[in-house]
């Protein structure tokens, strides 16, 4: 009898990651196609789900620097800002999210996060409504652009750029260790393709390479993209990272920095 129960206690611990698995992508798949059939617009392959969920893990290696980016997304849900309506075309959906994140942005550097995480967006957000403005620069550009497109049912991966003609590795120091200073675009799957979006400076390219060029805000502030010299977009693998998944993951994320701390 205890040899049934242990394993049958070991087949349930096998068999419950899977099964949270298959619910968070049944969750995902029905809240992304309900948007989107409510916009008018066609319902998601399976396989883009894992590009419309709630966290994303962006790793690459620059000049010898390892990165790392995570982007954890709060719990998505219909939004009202930028007020976009049924039936208009998703690229246009795009323009309107991405100039409404540019034309809003105080370009503050030193406001970026190591991490995006929901405490974030929901600060950015709370500006927002609060100002009309948020604080940031590229990265919380791309975390909050996403998150609409994804809030709508729009597909979305981080592109991380090292521009040219600027260092991109700063060397570290006893206190501090090496920083890599890189430019963040994002891919969004429009009309059976990857498009490229600067979010920070407004404008929507045709293809999905870094898009390039400038535009002017209102305000008469003249943005422009950076150069590149080298740029990687994230991959995702099949899971779905629903509710469940993402509750899970943010409890080890806060268990390792606890670790970390001590």
């Amino acid at each position: 009898m205890i040899r049934w129960l242990a394993a049958f206690l070991a087949a349930l611990t096998l068999l419950a990651p899977a099964i949270i698995a298959v619910r968070d992508a049944e969750q995902a798949a029905a809240y992304a196609n309900s948007v989107r059939q409510r916009m008018g617009w066609k319902p998601l392959p399976p396989d883009l789900l894992p590009y419309c969920d709630m966290l994303d893990v962006v790793t690459c290696r620059v000049g010898g620097v390892p990165v790392a980016k995570l982007f954890i997304y709060p719990p998505l849900r219909p939004v009202t800002i930028p007020r976009v309506a049924p039936g208009e075309r998703e690229i246009d959906v795009v323009r309107d999210i991405a100039r409404f994140v540019s034309d809003t942005m105080t370009y503050d550097v030193c406001s970026e996060p190591s991490q995006y995480t929901p405490d974030v967006l929901e600060r950015t957000v709370g500006q927002l409504l609060l100002t009309g403005h948020w604080r940031g620069a590229c990265g919380t550009a791309a975390y909050l652009f996403s998150y609409l497109c994804r809030c709508y049912g729009i597909p979305t991966r981080i592109v991380l750029i090292e521009p040219s003609g600027v260092p991109t590795v700063v060397p570290g120091t006893r206190v501090a260790p090496a920083r890599v200073m890189l430019h963040a675009q994002v891919q969004v799957w429009v009309d059976g393709r990857w498009i490229t979006v600067d979010p920070s400076v407004g404008i929507v390219g045709d293809s999905d390479k870094p898009v390039k060029g400038s535009r002017v805000r209102p305000d008469g502030t003249v943005l422009q993209t950076p150069g590149v010299r080298r740029w990687m977009v994230e991959s995702q693998g099949p899971v779905v990272f629903w509710t469940n998944l993402t509750a899970l993951a943010r409890y080890v994320l806060r268990l390792s920095e606890g670790i970390s701390a001590s």
